[in-house]
């Protein structure tokens, strides 16, 4: 899926790690675990477009999938998964060399679940073309 101009590999609880570089000026790489095919970023991807993965996936985690974010219709959690997708895919691939990359990813936090669903501020068209504006 994308260009690798770098490879680092490193072994961890006997297995072998491979981070893959993705983007030319070094800022984003992506694992790769020993064995598969695909590195981490594809396969996510391949996952949130993949309409039978998400149909299995929300089925599995409906009782979440309503409680959560108040969705009942798995339908409508795969349109919007991809959408999202889309979204955050492009998000990724077009953030400039420049940019401080601190305001596009956040460490996560076991401790504040509320933040780590994606902001709703992002996923309406305008406040994603600000938000994504502010990080190029």
């Amino acid at each position: 899926m994308y260009k690798f101009w770098g490879l680092c590999t490193f072994t961890q609880n006997n297995q072998v790690l491979t981070f893959e570089q993705i983007t030319e000026n070094e800022k984003l790489w992506a694992v790769r675990y020993d064995g598969c095919l695909d590195n981490v970023l594809d396969s996510i991807f391949e996952q949130w477009n993949d309409v039978v993965w998400l149909r299995d996936f929300f089925k599995a985690n409906l009782e979440d999938l309503t409680s959560y974010f108040k969705i009942t219709d798995v339908n409508q959690a795969i349109y919007d998964t991809i959408e999202d997708s889309e979204k955050l895919q492009c998000l990724i691939m077009d953030i400039s060399p420049d940019a401080n990359l601190d305001v596009a990813f956040r460490p996560l936090d076991n401790n504040r679940t509320s933040e780590m669903l994606l902001d709703n501020d992002i996923t309406d068209k305008d406040s994603f073309n600000d938000y994504q504006k502010e990080i190029n």
